[in-house]
């Protein structure tokens, strides 16, 4: 009984001796993204209109409406700025928005050295938007018009 035993566990680990390792050396090789993966938020600023449903809907109070200088208008508007360090990712303020330009994207790796990087102004956040989608997200100057 104690051979069988010995020689099944031997078996089991030569097998996996001979397999592919599933780690991945994570800087230089990547894993490819999940489509329903919730990472950093994205701000569409030309869409928002600083209602603040985002922040009412954030159980965890990481969303703070601060204003900004609205080129178009010439006036202060609010937008959001969110603390990366207090959100949870659970996706509830992309839900509340009711012109869909809060959106939660697949970006996760944004580790960092101190906390006051991890509060993400909203100009940050449109910069990420246009990373990811292509489209200007970001106030345009009244000097272009």
């Amino acid at each position: 009984m104690g051979r069988l035993g010995f020689l099944k566990s031997m078996y089991l680990t030569f097998k996996q001796f001979f397999r592919k390792p599933v780690t991945v050396l994570y800087p230089e090789e990547r894993i490819p993204d999940f489509s329903r993966y919730r990472g950093i938020h994205l701000l569409n600023m030309q869409k928002c209109k600083g209602c603040n449903l985002c922040g009412m809907a954030c159980p965890n109070f990481a969303i703070k409406m601060v204003e900004r200088l609205n080129p178009k208008t010439g006036k202060m508007s609010k937008y959001p700025e969110i603390n990366m360090a207090r959100c949870m990712f659970c996706g509830l303020c992309e839900d509340a928005c009711p012109l869909d330009c809060l959106k939660l994207g697949g970006i996760y790796d944004f580790a960092t050295d101190s906390f006051e990087e991890l509060i993400f102004p909203p100009e940050k956040l449109a910069e990420l938007w246009e990373q990811r989608f292509g489209t200007p997200a970001l106030l345009e100057s009244k000097s272009n018009e």
